[in-house]
Protein backbone atom coordinates (compact mmCIF):
# COMPACT_ATOMS: atom_id res chain seq x y z
CA UNK A 1 0.00 0.00 0.00
CA UNK A 2 3.06 2.40 0.76
CA UNK A 3 4.37 1.60 -2.39
CA UNK A 4 1.36 2.10 -4.49
CA UNK A 5 0.84 5.46 -2.34
CA UNK A 6 4.18 6.84 -3.10
CA UNK A 7 4.26 6.04 -7.09
CA UNK A 8 1.31 7.80 -7.15
CA UNK A 9 2.15 10.81 -5.48
CA UNK A 10 5.40 11.09 -7.90
CA UNK A 11 2.56 10.62 -10.73
CA UNK A 12 0.03 13.50 -9.65
CA UNK A 13 0.76 17.31 -9.25
CA UNK A 14 1.00 19.29 -6.17
CA UNK A 15 -2.95 19.93 -5.98
CA UNK A 16 -3.70 15.61 -5.72
CA UNK A 17 -0.97 14.61 -3.39
CA UNK A 18 -1.94 12.38 -0.19
CA UNK A 19 -0.37 13.60 2.74
CA UNK A 20 1.34 10.79 4.60
CA UNK A 21 2.02 9.87 7.76
CA UNK A 22 4.74 8.05 10.11
CA UNK A 23 1.15 6.59 11.79
CA UNK A 24 0.04 3.25 9.37
CA UNK A 25 3.87 2.22 9.02
CA UNK A 26 4.21 2.16 12.67
CA UNK A 27 1.07 0.04 12.84
CA UNK A 28 2.41 -2.05 10.86
CA UNK A 29 6.29 -2.57 12.43
CA UNK A 30 4.00 -3.20 15.94
CA UNK A 31 1.98 -5.86 14.07
CA UNK A 32 5.22 -7.49 12.98
CA UNK A 33 6.72 -7.46 16.44
CA UNK A 34 3.74 -9.28 17.79
CA UNK A 35 4.32 -12.12 15.59
CA UNK A 36 6.23 -14.18 18.06
CA UNK A 37 4.11 -16.81 18.89
CA UNK A 38 3.78 -18.08 15.35
CA UNK A 39 5.80 -20.26 13.55
CA UNK A 40 9.24 -20.16 12.85
CA UNK A 41 8.25 -19.65 9.45
CA UNK A 42 5.75 -16.96 9.59
CA UNK A 43 8.28 -14.97 12.11
CA UNK A 44 11.01 -14.78 9.44
CA UNK A 45 8.29 -13.61 7.20
CA UNK A 46 7.06 -11.10 9.93
CA UNK A 47 10.78 -10.04 10.34
CA UNK A 48 10.99 -9.63 6.63
CA UNK A 49 7.90 -7.40 6.31
CA UNK A 50 9.17 -5.06 9.13
CA UNK A 51 12.59 -4.50 7.23
CA UNK A 52 10.91 -3.79 3.79
CA UNK A 53 8.57 -1.97 5.66
CA UNK A 54 11.35 0.65 7.59
CA UNK A 55 13.28 0.59 4.50
CA UNK A 56 10.07 1.98 2.65
CA UNK A 57 9.69 4.73 5.28
CA UNK A 58 13.57 5.67 4.36
CA UNK A 59 12.85 5.71 0.53
CA UNK A 60 10.21 8.61 1.05
CA UNK A 61 12.87 11.07 1.32
CA UNK A 62 11.88 13.15 3.88
CA UNK A 63 8.17 13.15 3.30
CA UNK A 64 8.19 10.38 5.69
CA UNK A 65 10.53 10.26 8.48
CA UNK A 66 11.15 7.51 10.97
CA UNK A 67 10.17 8.00 14.44
CA UNK A 68 11.36 6.81 18.28
CA UNK A 69 7.94 4.74 17.64
CA UNK A 70 9.69 3.14 14.39
CA UNK A 71 13.10 2.48 15.79
CA UNK A 72 11.40 1.01 19.24
CA UNK A 73 8.83 -1.38 16.95
CA UNK A 74 11.45 -2.38 14.82
CA UNK A 75 14.53 -2.90 17.58
CA UNK A 76 11.28 -4.84 18.95
CA UNK A 77 10.63 -7.24 15.89
CA UNK A 78 14.30 -8.13 16.39
CA UNK A 79 14.38 -9.31 19.97
CA UNK A 80 10.81 -10.88 19.02
CA UNK A 81 11.11 -12.42 15.68
CA UNK A 82 15.29 -13.66 15.89
CA UNK A 83 17.15 -15.61 18.80
CA UNK A 84 19.63 -14.56 20.16
CA UNK A 85 22.98 -14.64 17.53
CA UNK A 86 25.74 -12.37 16.35
CA UNK A 87 23.48 -11.70 13.32
CA UNK A 88 20.40 -10.35 15.28
CA UNK A 89 23.49 -8.28 17.68
CA UNK A 90 24.67 -6.97 14.37
CA UNK A 91 20.99 -6.14 12.81
CA UNK A 92 20.04 -4.46 16.52
CA UNK A 93 23.30 -2.00 17.28
CA UNK A 94 22.61 -0.99 13.54
CA UNK A 95 19.76 0.21 13.78
CA UNK A 96 20.29 1.89 17.54
CA UNK A 97 23.39 3.11 15.98
CA UNK A 98 21.39 5.11 13.33
CA UNK A 99 18.09 5.56 15.60
CA UNK A 100 20.94 7.69 18.42
CA UNK A 101 22.39 9.51 15.35
CA UNK A 102 18.85 10.86 14.67
CA UNK A 103 18.25 11.77 18.66
CA UNK A 104 15.62 9.46 18.66
CA UNK A 105 16.44 7.08 21.44
CA UNK A 106 13.31 7.50 23.59
CA UNK A 107 12.26 4.65 26.35
CA UNK A 108 11.27 1.91 24.01
CA UNK A 109 14.33 1.90 22.28
CA UNK A 110 16.22 2.13 24.99
CA UNK A 111 14.03 -1.02 26.70
CA UNK A 112 13.82 -3.26 23.39
CA UNK A 113 18.20 -2.56 22.87
CA UNK A 114 18.51 -3.63 26.38
CA UNK A 115 16.78 -6.62 25.64
CA UNK A 116 18.19 -7.42 21.88
CA UNK A 117 22.25 -7.62 22.39
CA UNK A 118 24.18 -8.76 25.34
CA UNK A 119 24.70 -6.22 27.97
CA UNK A 120 28.71 -6.44 27.37
CA UNK A 121 28.28 -5.34 23.79
CA UNK A 122 25.98 -2.04 25.09
CA UNK A 123 28.50 -1.37 27.57
CA UNK A 124 31.46 -0.93 24.43
CA UNK A 125 29.23 1.92 22.24
CA UNK A 126 28.85 3.57 25.58
CA UNK A 127 31.73 6.56 26.45
CA UNK A 128 34.20 6.27 28.85
CA UNK A 129 32.51 7.66 31.15
CA UNK A 130 29.15 5.73 30.88
CA UNK A 131 31.21 2.84 30.42
CA UNK A 132 32.27 2.96 34.03
CA UNK A 133 29.02 4.17 35.49
CA UNK A 134 27.66 1.34 33.78
CA UNK A 135 30.22 -1.33 35.06
CA UNK A 136 29.06 0.18 38.81
CA UNK A 137 25.75 -0.73 37.86
CA UNK A 138 25.95 -4.46 37.63
CA UNK A 139 25.52 -5.43 41.09
CA UNK A 140 22.94 -2.24 41.60
CA UNK A 141 21.10 -3.42 38.67
CA UNK A 142 19.36 -0.40 36.45
CA UNK A 143 15.66 -0.85 35.88
CA UNK A 144 13.36 0.90 33.64
CA UNK A 145 9.56 2.13 34.37
CA UNK A 146 8.80 -1.40 33.22
CA UNK A 147 10.90 -3.64 35.23
CA UNK A 148 13.99 -4.25 32.36
CA UNK A 149 17.13 -4.60 33.38
CA UNK A 150 19.04 -2.07 31.51
CA UNK A 151 22.55 -0.78 31.65
CA UNK A 152 22.42 2.89 32.54
CA UNK A 153 19.20 4.83 32.97
CA UNK A 154 17.77 6.85 29.40
CA UNK A 155 18.54 9.81 31.61
CA UNK A 156 22.29 9.76 31.94
CA UNK A 157 22.72 8.79 27.86
CA UNK A 158 23.85 11.89 26.31
CA UNK A 159 21.28 14.25 25.23
CA UNK A 160 21.60 14.58 21.38
CA UNK A 161 21.03 10.78 21.47
CA UNK A 162 17.59 11.95 22.91
CA UNK A 163 16.82 15.33 21.37
CA UNK A 164 14.16 14.79 18.89
CA UNK A 165 11.79 12.45 20.70
CA UNK A 166 8.87 13.88 21.13
CA UNK A 167 9.56 16.23 17.89
CA UNK A 168 8.51 15.76 14.08
CA UNK A 169 5.26 14.01 13.16
CA UNK A 170 4.17 12.73 16.25
CA UNK A 171 3.91 16.30 17.41
CA UNK A 172 2.14 17.41 14.05
CA UNK A 173 -0.45 14.53 14.32
CA UNK A 174 -0.97 15.22 17.74
CA UNK A 175 -1.86 18.48 17.35
CA UNK A 176 -4.26 17.26 14.67
CA UNK A 177 -6.19 15.26 16.63
CA UNK A 178 -6.56 17.87 19.79
CA UNK A 179 -8.21 20.31 16.89
CA UNK A 180 -10.19 17.25 15.53
CA UNK A 181 -11.67 16.47 18.68
CA UNK A 182 -12.53 20.06 19.68
CA UNK A 183 -14.47 20.31 16.53
CA UNK A 184 -16.08 17.69 17.21
CA UNK A 185 -17.32 18.46 20.87
CA UNK A 186 -21.09 19.59 20.66
CA UNK A 187 -21.22 23.31 21.77
CA UNK A 188 -22.82 24.19 25.11
CA UNK A 189 -26.38 26.01 24.40
CA UNK A 190 -26.42 28.98 26.33
CA UNK A 191 -29.69 29.41 28.80
CA UNK A 192 -31.88 32.36 27.55
CA UNK A 193 -32.22 35.16 30.15
CA UNK A 194 -35.58 34.17 32.06
CA UNK A 195 -38.17 36.59 31.46
CA UNK A 196 -39.38 38.19 35.19
CA UNK A 197 -43.04 37.41 36.42
CA UNK A 198 -45.33 40.14 35.93
CA UNK A 199 -43.46 41.90 32.47
CA UNK A 200 -45.31 42.11 29.44
CA UNK A 201 -44.77 41.84 25.95
CA UNK A 202 -46.83 44.64 24.10
CA UNK A 203 -47.76 44.01 20.98
CA UNK A 204 -49.57 47.02 19.08
CA UNK A 205 -53.02 45.82 18.24
CA UNK A 206 -52.71 47.01 14.64
CA UNK A 207 -50.65 44.07 14.47
CA UNK A 208 -52.69 40.91 15.66
CA UNK A 209 -55.78 42.73 16.59
CA UNK A 210 -54.87 42.29 20.21
CA UNK A 211 -52.84 43.00 23.43
CA UNK A 212 -50.47 40.19 24.89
Amino acid sequence: VGTKLKDKNNNNNNNNKLTLTIIPFNTVLNACAFSAHTTQEEQKEAMAVAVSTFTLIRSFGGTVVADTLSYGNLLKCCHNLMSPSKKRTELAMKIFDQCAKNGLVGELVWQEINKSVPKSVLRQYLSPELQRMAEKSKNKRYKNKNNVAVVVGLHQLPQEWRHNVGSGQNREEAKRRKGQKKKQEPKKQQKRPAIPRGTGIIEPSYTSGKDI
